[in-house]
């Protein structure tokens, strides 16, 4: 997993998921 970007509406954006 990689680190968590920007968060969205409260939930946290993994890129590359």
């Amino acid at each position: 997993m990689l680190k968590p970007k920007a968060r969205n509406k409260g939930q946290l954006i993994y890129r590359g998921r």
